[in-house]
């Protein structure tokens, strides 16, 4: 009856471990959309780490407006400039990102360029261009909206 007792208390105790650590500081959560192909694909799993700082060029999860999470990558940050071409080039602070993008980033109908990140807030951008779901429907990313930064990804098997 001791060696259960103490069993039972390492098997709580390691439970309520695993509970912080996946409630509080990392989130698991496996991806439903091609909105970041191919960095991130559809049905990956990918671990978020809720208290790092968030910088430019971060994946990271965030709520959107809709109330669904989703992923995208951090381009400019509070008090940036963003600009869109026509043409699909992205200029951030009046200087011209190169990136390995599969198609031209469209401006997206709802914002006009050149457009200041608001405070607390952050401009998201999917890598799979063609999907505009993300700061140029909705709008800059507000900081409480960050679930967490993607840190690591683990591929759906059969890939």
């Amino acid at each position: 009856m001791r060696y259960f007792k103490r069993f039972l208390l390492k098997v709580l105790i390691y439970a309520g471990i695993l509970v912080v650590l996946f409630g509080f500081i990392f989130g698991l959560r496996v991806t439903y959309s091609s909105a970041m192909y191919p960095s991130i694909k559809d049905g990956d799993l990918v671990i978020v780490y809720r208290l790092d700082t968030i910088n430019p060029d971060d994946p990271v999860l965030y709520k959107s407006k809709d109330g669904t999470e989703k992923i995208g990558r951090v381009k400019a940050i509070a008090d940036s400039t963003i600009d869109i071409s026509d043409k699909g080039e992205v200029s951030i602070n009046g200087g011209k990102i190169t990136e390995n993008v599969f198609y031209a980033t469209e401006p997206g109908d709802t914002l006009t360029y050149p457009y200041t990140v608001p405070d607390d807030s952050y401009f998201v951008l999917n890598d799979n261009r063609r999907n505009t779901d993300d700061s140029r429907t909705q709008g800059a990313i507000v900081k409480k909206d960050i679930v967490g930064k993607v840190v690591f990804v683990i591929r759906r098997r059969g890939i």
